[in-house]
């Protein structure tokens, strides 16, 4: 049962999805990192991993609105030796995740980019230097992007020959996920390349996004790369995509789909995810029908929800207790069932029908 609360409640929950799914995939340094060897090999192999951290949004002016889809990261290069001294180039990247066309893309990243560099200056009044800044926007809309990806392409084209080089000039590390190639995502990383894929085909057909899945999942369990903590949250975030994605028909053969060529410790991740999705179905929709049953007051109508939580919950309902819960004219009674089966683990718990005659 499900009623109009648990279906904005649900519909609120898919419309935040791929924000939230993109930014639990790439928040942590190690799955980020991925992601930026993924755009440019030769610039994530001078990064040191272990001084590679995320920080957090207060970083940011609140002016900023850095959005809840938004990264924000701090890495350093190796130490280098110049005039004899170790030193070491600090880093930030700012990672942008963008599902609808925003022609003034290149003007936000400027302003956040600007942000950094304020507060270095009011941290650091003396710096020997500023930090380097690298932007990085996944776009994973539909529409072709048509705008500017770099501040100059916006100046007005009558003017550009002759101001561009007043103009500030960024390169951003760029991937339009529904149009990059093989070469881009499968080639370079096996194994985050075809969870992207995954992603950008979740709206495809049943049988097609099966087959995405099926790869993503012989790529978790052959290519070499990331640890077992990194390709759990990989199998975590295909489970998420295929519940906030797919019709609820289609759960159970898809999630089959993923796990077919997993190994056994990330198949139990997919049970794992399947039986708690299952578990957090039911029991919002079993606190939403007691409220439902208990506000109606109605005998009649309190009966109707009762056998239709049962056959949620347990599946078919024995004649005998189905008699039973129609039988009964005591409202106390049917309140105290409605409380039970949210606890109740077998139908036998509910104590409907009991040897001993209590209920």
């Amino acid at each position: 049962m499900q009623g109009p609360e648990m279906l904005s409640r649900s519909k609120s929950r898919i419309r935040e999805f791929p924000d939230r799914a993109i930014r639990t995939l790439f928040e942590s340094p190690a799955s980020f990192l991925r992601l930026v060897a993924l755009l440019a090999p030769e610039l994530a192999s001078g990064i040191d991993p272990r001084r590679t951290v995320r920080l957090d949004r207060s970083s940011f002016d609140s002016r900023l609105r850095l959005r809840e889809s938004d990264l924000h990261f701090r890495a350093n290069f190796p130490a280098r030796r110049r005039t004899g001294l170790p030193r070491r180039g600090r880093v930030h990247f700012l990672f942008e995740h963008q599902s609808t066309l925003d022609p003034w893309m290149p003007v936000r990243l400027l302003h956040l980019m600007a942000g950094i560099w304020d507060r270095e200056r009011r941290e650091r009044p003396k710096p020997a230097c500023i930090p380097g800044i690298i932007p990085i926007v996944l776009y994973t809309g539909e529409r072709p992007w048509s705008s500017p990806i770099e501040l100059e392409g916006l100046v007005d084209s009558d003017l550009r020959g002759g101001t561009a080089a007043f103009v500030p000039r960024f390169r951003v590390l760029w991937l339009d996920l529904a149009r990059a190639g093989r070469e881009i995502l499968e080639e370079r990383d096996p194994i985050l390349g075809s969870v992207l894929r995954a992603f950008a085909r979740a709206r495809a057909g049943r049988a097609e996004f099966a087959t995405t899945l099926e790869r993503a999942s012989a790529a978790l369990a052959t290519a070499p790369g990331p640890g077992a903590a990194l390709k759990s949250e990989y199998v975590r975030f295909l489970c998420q995509l295929i519940i906030h994605r797919r019709a609820r028909r289609e759960h159970e053969c898809l999630f089959d789909a993923l796990a077919s060529r997993l190994r056994a410790a990330d198949q139990r991740e997919v049970t794992k995810m399947k039986t708690t999705y299952a578990d957090d179905l039911i029991r919002e929709g079993l606190k939403e029908g007691l409220k439902e049953g208990r506000k109606e007051g109605r005998l009649a109508e309190k009966r109707e929800v009762l056998l239709n939580l049962l056959k949620v919950r347990f599946g078919r309902v024995p004649v005998r207790i189905a008699d039973q819960v129609r039988r009964t004219r005591d409202a106390r009674r049917l309140d105290r069932w409605l409380e039970r089966i949210l606890t109740a683990s077998s139908i036998g718990e509910m104590r409907i029908v009991a040897k001993n005659g209590s209920r």
